[in-house]
């Protein structure tokens, strides 16, 4: 099924393909791997982040803060966070292509890379102050999401920050040049952090665009 999923997407960039299987549940963790790992030799640029937001929010906190980021790709986000927050005191960087980490740019003690062996709510254990995940819930469907922010819930003592290609009421990806398949909009994660023991707290404005890159930033009540 590797096989053919990546001469769907890649050759005939049929994405709906891969879209339909994974939705499905029809993709091991294993294929998952062996997929991103394939895509990423393919593709390399796949980094996309807003760093003038991510600075501007990391701003905030002055105590010592230890980070856990979902999708840290290469890990380029974290090196020029860490560069300008000596505060952070571990960042812990998981992601499902253990292509993209042994290729990693931080030149930084405090990073530390995390190769996936499992879905992350499934593999993570222990407290941490700050989880961070930018382009990469979009590639999850609505459960597995829903199954991140119960982990957060347990394990996040401080604050989240995300950032995703989002349109506020959602969008269905069909058609789309992309592996992302998650159909929430900007309002399902404005509401889920606007309730319990969360309050949104940075959401720079945005255009109403999946190219805009929406910002989240949300803490726990005190």
């Amino acid at each position: 099924m590797v096989e053919e999923t990546v001469h769907k997407t890649l050759v005939d960039n049929n994405w709906d393909f891969y879209r339909r299987k994974y939705i499905n549940g029809m993709y091991s963790f294993d294929d998952l791997v062996k997929l991103n790992n394939i895509w990423y030799h393919k593709v390399q640029n796949q980094e996309f982040y807003n760093l003038n937001k991510a600075l501007d929010f990391f701003s905030t906190f002055d105590e010592p803060v230890s980070v856990v980021e979902l999708g840290c790709y290469r890990g380029s986000l974290a090196q020029q966070v860490l560069a300008k927050n000596e505060n952070i005191t571990v960042w812990l960087g998981y992601d499902i292509c253990s292509g993209a980490l042994d290729d990693e740019v931080v030149h930084d003690e405090r990073f530390k890379p995390v190769y996936m062996e499992d879905q992350w709510h499934n593999q993570h254990k222990g407290d941490f102050d700050i989880f961070v995940s930018t382009h990469t819930l979009e590639h999850m469907t609505v459960p597995e999401v829903r199954a991140v922010l119960d982990k957060l819930d347990v394990w996040c003592k401080r604050a989240v920050y995300l950032e995703l290609p989002l349109l506020e009421s959602g969008k269905v990806w069909r058609g789309g040049a992309s592996s992302h398949v998650l159909r929430w909009g900007r309002k399902h994660f404005r509401d889920i952090f606007n309730q319990g023991e969360w309050r949104v707290i940075y959401e720079p404005p945005a255009a109403n665009s999946v190219m805009a890159g929406w910002v989240l930033g949300a803490e726990r009540k005190q």
